[in-house]
């Protein structure tokens, strides 16, 4: 949770659901400059409340997109 930041991961919020006993953040990574496939594309934080208070927090994180295949040899 603390390395990604001082690693200079930012997060963009793309989406954002809430409810009486959920919330969802849809969260874009994104990775620094010099290392970028230090995070996935994206990540969801799942939280559930109780009495109004974050109770448990889950974290999703988007599948990396699979890298083309590689030209065939002539």
């Amino acid at each position: 949770m603390y390395g990604d930041p001082s690693a200079g991961v930012r997060q963009r919020p793309l989406h954002v659901v809430a409810g009486r006993s959920l919330v969802v953040w849809e969260m874009q990574l994104v990775s620094p400059p010099d290392d970028p496939d230090h995070c996935p594309p994206g990540v969801a934080w799942i939280m559930s409340l109780d009495s109004g208070r974050f109770d448990r927090v889950s974290l999703y994180h988007a599948a990396r997109p699979e890298p083309p295949p590689a030209p065939a040899a002539a």
